[in-house]
């Protein structure tokens, strides 16, 4: 466990540790993939996954690994505190905000959604023998870098974490 924390805080403090392969996807091509990581992320879980999304036009240019690895620490962490019997709902739908177009990635989970305290401190709060609190933050590195953010909020009886990545 101390060497997957090391590793995980490595992840987030090393800026460039990891070489990037920076590929083109259009948003349907992210669609399809972080949807099949989520099917079988939920049979592993023995649960099940809801999805919604629109037909996407733009793009986005990312690490595939990154991308992937930032979306098993979301889906992760929406099974580990969801309801795995309600299961989650994963949606990925372009939006445009303050002028700028963005490919926006929401999973939402309907557990016990985030404390007052989750809420102000997500990355660092979720602690345990199996979670370091560091899969928010490593999300929000990866966001940033393609140009985006990470946001999170209560919402109908559970979390919702959404990534805006820029498109491009």
């Amino acid at each position: 466990q101390i060497e997957d924390y090391l590793a995980a805080m490595r992840q987030v403090l090393d800026e460039g540790s990891l070489p990037e392969q920076q590929e083109r996807f259009s948003g349907e091509e992210v669609k399809e993939l972080l949807f099949d990581i989520a099917r079988q992320t939920a049979a592993a879980q023995g649960s099940f996954v809801l999805f919604s999304g629109e037909k996407t036009k733009g793009g986005v240019i990312c690490d595939r690994q990154l991308l992937i690895r930032a979306f098993e620490n979301i889906l992760s962490n929406a099974f580990a505190y969801g309801d795995t019997e309600k299961g989650i709902r994963l949606s990925v739908a372009e939006n445009c905000r303050k002028g700028e177009q963005f490919l926006k990635i929401s999973v939402h989970n309907f557990g016990r959604g985030f404390s007052k305290r989750d809420l102000i401190y997500a990355d660092e709060s979720r602690h345990d023998s199996t979670h370091q609190g560091l899969g928010l933050a490593i999300v929000r590195k990866f966001a940033a870098a393609q140009g985006g953010y990470l946001e999170y909020r209560n919402e109908a009886g559970g979390a919702v974490v959404e990534v805006y990545l820029r498109e491009k």
